[in-house]
């Protein structure tokens, strides 16, 4: 190089095929992991989403009952009412878990993955 500047090394095409191998290694075994808690936390999602609704429609035929005077119906929506809620609040609690677990994992693999994109530029 005649610009006085000091050429870059490249890694061999050895480090390079290696590193693509550990990369790929490390973005299956993500998914791997990853996915089956996605799927959990969506299916979740969806539930405390569907509950919500049904505590929305429990809570307007609850007032219904109440313009009625109607004890019975009260007290058993009343007591819907209450499950309903104790399974978001439960729904609610899994979903935080699943969150925290899947957080920990990716940032696991996204630190594998700077680790091995530090060691591939530390070798040239």
């Amino acid at each position: 190089d005649q610009s006085g500047e000091p050429k870059k090394k490249r890694a061999s095409g050895i480090n390079k095929k290696a590193f693509r191998q550990k990369k790929s290694k490390i973005v299956k075994e993500k998914s791997r992991q990853l996915s089956p808690l996605k799927k959990k936390i969506a299916s979740i999602e969806n539930n405390i989403e569907r509950n919500e609704r049904l505590i929305e429609e429990t809570n307007d035929k609850l007032l219904s009952a109440s313009e009625q005077q109607d004890g019975a119906k009260i007290q058993k929506l009343s007591k819907t009412l209450a499950d309903l809620q104790q399974e978001n609040e439960d729904l609610f609690e899994r979903f935080e878990q699943l969150m925290d677990e899947h957080d920990t994992l990716e940032a696991e693999f996204e630190s594998q993955l700077e680790a091995l994109e530090k060691e591939i530029y530390d070798a040239e």
